[in-house]
């Protein structure tokens, strides 16, 4: 049990070093730095406008009201601000392969994957974070959810919350290794993260079933925004929640075998 502790200890403090060199570097270039904030907020700003004109015209979408919507946009942007933020979706093993410093990571005492993981984080990120916070709580103030419920509810949003940030890096590590056979993964990335961003609106808006179980259970973008607004805004399901914590076992049991059996296929930059 000691040893465990001991352990957990090592690894936060290495975490927190990366986050303090990384915030350092971003310090570095003042102006990119607020740049990049700005643009986040833009993109943040352009979602609302588009959430606010489809409700001019209609006053739910399948079963989703205004402010049960926004929330479902307030889950993706913690989930994908945290992300960012924490391990800027494992780009890390991209620079590391490409640059052949994985050599001297692997030989590192610490894990490989966690290294690759939280080599880099994108500090800027947290203002979307913060600002999903923010959305949620305004949000929840125009919904009348008794105080009791309310927060038994908030209580299981952040258990999903925190499955649905295991879903996502677990997607990430899956994607990102792809890079042990090919020049560079950014391609593959990127049109998993435009089926992600998808995850911003309720997984309800797509009508045939075959789409919307590809999105449950094949990429379980379902479970993402959707599930963690539903159990916050109409009350705890137990099926869900479930359902959740099983997805979210599964996919990283799964991203860390196939990160392990991709690693054992990696030549070394000197060999």
């Amino acid at each position: 049990m000691r040893d465990m502790v001991r352990k957990i200890k090592k690894y936060f403090r290495v975490f927190l070093h990366f986050q303090k060199i990384g915030f350092m570097n971003r310090m570095q270039y003042r102006i990119n730095f607020v740049v990049i904030i700005a643009t986040v907020f833009i993109q943040i700003a352009i979602n609302l406008a588009f959430i606010r004109v489809v409700f001019g015209f209609v006053n739910n979408i399948s079963g989703w009201g205004y402010y049960q919507t926004l929330i479902v946009l307030a889950s993706y942007l913690i989930i994908d601000g945290a992300t960012w933020a924490l391990t800027a979706y494992v780009n890390g093993i991209d620079s590391h392969v490409r640059m052949g410093t994985l050599d001297g990571i692997i030989l590192k005492p610490i894990n490989t994957q966690f290294i690759v993981s939280f080599w880099r984080g994108d500090t800027e990120n947290l203002g979307e974070l913060a600002t999903g916070v923010g959305l949620a709580v305004y949000s929840l103030s125009h919904l009348k959810i008794n105080t009791r419920i309310l927060l038994e509810n908030i209580s299981a949003y952040v258990l999903l919350i925190i499955l649905a940030l295991v879903i996502i890096y677990s997607l990430s590590i899956l994607v990102r290794s792809a890079v042990f056979w090919l020049m560079n993964s950014g391609g593959l990335f990127s049109i998993v993260m435009k089926i992600t961003e998808s995850s911003k609106y309720p997984i309800d808006i797509f009508f045939h079933k075959i789409v919307r179980g590809f999105f449950t259970f094949i990429i379980p973008l379902a479970f993402v925004a959707t599930v963690p607004a539903e159990i916050l805004t109409k009350g705890i399901d137990l099926k869900l929640i479930a359902m959740s914590v099983i997805m979210a076992t599964l996919f990283f049991v799964v991203s860390r075998k196939f990160f392990n059996f991709a690693l054992r296929h990696y030549s070394s930059a000197s060999s």
